[in-house]
């Protein structure tokens, strides 16, 4: 090949390829947004010809150039419509290829059983999900066929939220079925709008089967007002909700303000004035977000609380909740969000959080920033802050956002990262009961940089739990003070999902298995499970490293 067909060649590619980007850019509506779709050619675009000759002027290297331009349009406009011809034989191809595929695809929908599509229309729309009745909507409008089934799906028509009309909100409910359990989304501050819809929810108090309460803090410090007597109507003792087992409360911010913690007033008065737990004698479960509700027998039933905090009000809504906990007498589970990790705050002295009857805890970290400036004592802290001694299931996770890390400072970040991680394990002199014991491990989407060298469990701080299960993208190895000790441990069971696995997979699990060797506990006494993921790390490798009497696969 001579360097001119060479330089030709080159040249095509390069054209392809621009051509390719643009089309993968996708093009852009007109300004009158009409279909006709343009992409913006002007004469600017074109490289040589920026200039004008409409001068009369000419020079005669002008005029030279000028019919140069002239030639090299002519040659343009052909190689375009080969390209065109090219570019549309390849359409056709492609169709071709498209058109089984496209039919697959709508005799896939088609073929789907009602009875499963009704299962996926619930999943899509819960029942008292915030976007549920958008969605239950969206549905009924794709297709007849989507439609039908839709009507046929009552759970999807169950939520009655504040913003419908009068004429929805009774669509809706003839549409959740006779008799079926309602969800109830009001968002406060009210208007007189939000209180006919709560005239009319009021009718249906006995099929209340959840409350969603979404509020903004800074103008909810109010003790008179609509909203006020909105909350009074619900908790005057005049209605009964026999079937209504979950109350979530949630703000919404119109600003994010630093230090600032909810304070509800208006329902905290209307509980306290006429709080009856015989009003609700099935309530199960609380959520709040940013919220402690205030202590009350309204609350005797419930088994279940769950709390999303931003990092910078815990402290205050710590405080609460050591008073608020304590009072449910019931509660057996406990689910601790903690958010908004961009200030520092002090340790957890003489905070205590007694549960007495509590089973299961679970803490999630997401998006914590690391190195930051929450830091393992604080953390540790606030762990130490537990006291639960019937707890058997204890399940953190912890989602790392790297911060600014320097090469110099790498070394010391590895200390700091373990000692994070060993902050988060609970007392075992307390917790004699846990049995169970879950570790999530994973990176901030986008934020896979950093890699620690492993993550260390330090059996001593767990010497009761018989079934541990890991989820991590780092190595994993066990280790106790005395590697020569004969002291036993419970652990019986080990279950491992590794979140990204590579090419060091076989030799990480071969450093898991030796750690645990070297501390006398892999021996005939633990159970190995794998959860499948990813390639590299198959039945026959891990069975292979860890032996098939020991290993047990799951998919």
């Amino acid at each position: 090949m001579d360097n001119w067909t060479a330089g030709r060649d080159s040249d095509v590619g390069i054209a392809m390829k621009a051509l390719e980007r643009m089309a993968s850019i996708g093009y852009h509506k007109n300004l009158h947004g009409d279909d006709d779709r343009v992409f913006g050619f002007e004469l600017e675009s074109w490289y040589r010809l920026r200039n004008s000759w409409s001068r009369s002027d000419l020079s005669p290297e002008d005029i030279s150039q000028l019919f140069q331009d002239a030639k090299n349009l002519d040659d343009t406009i052909h190689i375009l419509k080969e390209m065109q011809l090219s570019a549309s034989r390849l359409q056709q191809s492609v169709a071709l290829l498209s058109k089984p595929v496209i039919c697959k695809l709508s005799e896939c929908i088609a073929s789907v059983p009602r009875e499963i599509l009704m299962l996926i229309f619930e999943f899509i729309a819960p029942a008292g999900g915030l976007t549920s009745r958008k969605q239950a909507i969206w549905l009924s409008h794709v297709s007849r066929s989507f439609r039908s089934i839709a009507l046929e799906t009552p759970s999807i028509w169950a939520t009655l939220d504040g913003c419908a009309s009068k004429d929805e909100f009774e669509t809706f409910v003839a549409r959740s079925g006779e008799g079926s359990g309602l969800h109830i989304t009001l968002y406060l501050p009210t208007d007189s709008e939000l209180r006919g819809f709560m005239d009319r929810c009021r009718t249906l108090a006995s099929r209340w089967a959840s409350l969603l309460v979404l509020f903004e803090d800074d103008v909810l410090d109010q003790r008179t007002g609509l909203t006020a007597q909105l909350v009074d109507s619900i908790c005057d003792g005049q209605l009964q909700f026999p079937r209504l087992r979950v109350v979530r409360f949630q703000q919404y911010y119109a600003r994010y303000r630093v230090g600032a913690y909810a304070v509800f007033e208006p329902w905290e008065l209307a509980i306290d004035r006429h709080g009856n737990q015989q009003q609700v004698p099935e309530l199960q479960r609380i959520e709040c977000h940013d919220y402690i509700p205030p202590t009350s027998r309204v609350y005797d039933s419930v088994k279940s609380f769950a709390t999303l905090i931003s990092w910078c009000t815990l402290w205050c809504n710590f405080e609460d909740m050591g008073l608020f906990l304590p009072s449910l007498r019931a509660l057996t589970v406990l689910d601790l969000t903690i958010h908004h990790y961009y200030f520092s705050i002090r340790e957890f002295a003489n905070i205590e959080i007694r549960c007495p009857l509590v089973s299961s805890l679970t803490l999630n970290l997401p998006d914590f920033t690391f190195p930051g400036k929450v830091n393992s004592a604080i953390l540790h802290s606030l762990v130490a802050s537990f006291n639960m001694p019937r707890l058997t299931e204890y399940s953190f996770s912890i989602e790392l956002q790297l911060g600014t890390v320097k090469d110099s400072d790498k070394p010391e970040i590895e200390t700091l990262f373990q000692d994070l991680m060993e902050s988060l394990y609970l007392d075992p002199s307390i917790h004699t009961n846990l049995a169970t014991f879950r570790v999530k491990l994973s990176h901030a989407k986008g934020n896979e940089t950093w890699k620690p060298k492993s993550l260390t469990i330090p059996l001593p701080r767990i010497p009761h739990v018989t079934v541990l299960t890991v989820q991590t993208f780092t190595v994993i190895e066990f280790d106790a003070p005395d590697r020569e000790s004969q002291e036993k441990y419970a652990l019986r069971e080990l279950s491992l999902r590794v979140l990204k696995c590579d090419e060091d997979a076989r030799t990480d699990l071969n450093k898991l298995i030796k750690s645990l060797q070297e501390i006398n506990t892999w021996g005939t006494h633990v159970t190995f499970k794998k959860t499948k993921r990813g390639e590299l790390l198959g039945y026959e490798v891990a069975a292979k490293t860890a032996g098939e009497a020991k290993l047990s696969f799951s998919y």
